[in-house]
């Protein structure tokens, strides 16, 4: 019975018709994935690698006590201004590190994530 099932197994799936349709469709989801990835990131924004860049030489290193002291004074009054969710989408506002407050809260929230 075993051999029966191998046989009919290997019969219709070991084609190599399949099998290179199979590694063709595999190959373009990779693909796609990747460029939508690269697309998506939040690093792909070129905003983004610059701070990311400013505040690693700032927060890198052995996380101390000071560091996330730090970190909270910049990220604490983002997090009171961005609760009620009622600020303005104005493309580079005063005081603003990238295009506007929700940005930078996402990129401090993120910050902040990987430090804890």
């Amino acid at each position: 019975m075993v051999k029966l099932i191998s046989y009919e197994w290997q019969k219709h799936f070991r084609k190599g018709t399949i099998i290179i349709a199979i590694l063709l469709f595999s190959i373009m989801n990779i693909g796609k994935i990747y460029s939508i990835y690269e697309r998506e990131a939040l690093l792909s924004n070129p905003g983004w690698k610059e701070l990311y860049a400013e505040q690693y030489h700032t927060f890198g290193g052995r996380i101390t006590n000071a560091k996330i002291k730090q970190l909270m004074t910049i990220f604490q009054p983002m997090e009171n201004q961005t609760a009620e969710h009622t600020l303005s989408f104005t493309y580079r506002p005063e005081g603003t590190w990238l295009s506007n407050v929700y940005e930078d809260w996402n990129f401090f929230f993120a910050t902040a994530l990987f430090i804890q």
